[in-house]
């Protein structure tokens, strides 16, 4: 009688190694956040959990090969409501610092005018010039962390890994470093998953 109290022990131990616990690429589609997502309910979620979601989910990517920002965005913010939300596509030119309206349930425009009151797990969209190496080019990143002076991002094809690759990577902006690379017709919308 006690092996076979144990069997379906010792089966379902034995199934869970088989489980993916390696991250996937970001241009994969996945699953991550969809098993919590599904169990629970994306709607049910409080805001908090929402946003610690899309958090542990963008953050699963980090180091992984990736050079489509928007993409990584969207496949993190898709794969940690369970579907419930989805990232529209980028506008069109001269407003490619925004999203496509009308924005789908579950995203809000802030309508933030200063970059220094981005928050925790927002999430920036921007035309910018970070330079002459990249000229003048769209980006999007999550807000992870915040400070009086700068933000932290996760985002891809911003850095390169020791072999050169673009991947998913965290690194600080400071305000200022945000604003020099917004001269005139730069700008940035900050939105967030709700």
């Amino acid at each position: 009688m006690k092996s076979l109290v144990l069997l379906p022990v010792v089966l379902l131990v034995v199934l869970g190694c088989n489980t993916k616990q390696n991250p996937v690429s970001a241009n994969e589609t996945g699953n991550r956040g969809l098993a919590k997502t599904a169990a629970t309910g994306w709607n049910s979620l409080t805001q908090s959990q929402k946003d610690l979601t899309i958090f542990s989910a963008a953050l699963s990517y980090v180091g992984q090969p990736n050079n489509n920002c928007k993409v990584f965005v969207s496949t993190v913010v898709t794969n940690a409501s369970g579907g419930v939300v989805t990232i529209p596509g980028t506008a069109d030119k001269p407003y490619q610092y925004m999203w496509k309206t009308p924005l789908p349930l579950g995203v809000v425009n802030r309508n933030i005018t200063d970059i220094a009151n981005v928050g925790f797990m927002d999430i920036i969209q921007m035309y910018y010039y970070p330079g002459a190496t990249f000229g003048w080019t769209q980006h999007t990143a999550i807000v992870v962390s915040k400070t009086s002076t700068q933000m932290t991002w996760v985002d891809a094809n911003f850095k390169k890994n020791a072999a050169g690759v673009m991947v998913v990577a965290t690194h600080d902006v400071t305000f200022s470093q945000f604003r020099s690379w917004s001269p005139s017709g730069a700008g940035f919308t900050v939105y967030h998953v709700r």
